[in-house]
């Protein structure tokens, strides 16, 4: 019987439990959550040092005001050259810096998520293995080889390689974009309602193409195991 709906909560638990190490997930989101938060700060901090100039914007601001000149200077001329700013090498090393952390933070949150990811996938496959090599004859009298290749490959594949990068993937632009979201409003506080209608847009187009996804990908599992299971046939003699 085919699957419908979708994939229970009991089942993220269980792969949860058995990725096992929660220090791991700790450390995980929490450089995740610093990753993006460096990132964020990183284009601040590049928009500050270019609105800066070279310091002397203000002063520009003054005599222009002082003079009453008719000839007003464009933005780029009250910067001035940011070559010049005196604190320079302030703003190169904290640069350099924040590079250096987005870089350290990045390693950081793609090999714990490779490390617990792929512990909670191996610890299901040995499970699994283990289940099959103790199942009775009966278990293979009414399940086709071909579903359990599958979960031995194709299942096996998706928690291998597709959970941990979509994993990262999604949490870190779940990060990024509370963040940014929050950061616009800050400043744009009217932004918050095209961000509310927004949001239930995509709610409500997830849901609708989520479950066409699901039955997709399903249809195709379904779809597969007769080949499979003809080639094992054909095999097999």
């Amino acid at each position: 019987k085919r699957e419908s709906g979708g994939v229970k909560s009991s089942v993220y638990r269980y792969y949860m439990q058995a990725s096992g190490d929660w220090l791991a997930a700790v450390v995980l989101l929490l450089s995740m959550f610093l990753y993006t938060a460096i990132r964020i700060f990183s284009v601040i901090w590049q928009q500050w040092w270019l609105d800066a100039g070279d310091g002397l914007m203000q002063e520009r601001l003054a005599n222009q005001s002082l003079w009453n000149s008719t000839d007003l200077m464009s933005d780029e001329q009250l910067r001035g050259d940011i070559s010049q700013h005196p604190d320079l090498y302030v703003f190169q090393g904290v640069h350099f810096g924040l590079f250096l952390a987005v870089i350290i933070t990045g390693l950081l949150k793609g090999y714990v998520a490779i490390y617990t990811l792929t512990k909670g996938s191996r610890r299901l496959h040995n499970t699994m293995f283990k289940s099959i090599l103790r199942a009775p004859t009966s278990f293979f009298d009414v399940t086709p080889t071909s579903r359990i290749i599958t979960r031995f490959s194709k299942d096996i594949d998706e928690m291998d390689y597709r959970i941990p990068t979509f994993f990262d993937m999604l949490v870190q632009s779940i990060f990024f974009i509370t963040a940014s979201a929050l950061l616009v409003c800050f400043f744009f506080p009217y932004f918050s309602i095209v961000l509310v209608i927004v949001g239930v847009v995509f709610a409500v187009l997830g849901r609708m193409l989520g479950n066409g996804v699901k039955e997709f990908k399903r249809l195709e599992s379904t779809q597969k195991s007769p080949v499979v299971q003809s080639i094992v046939s054909c095999i097999s003699g």
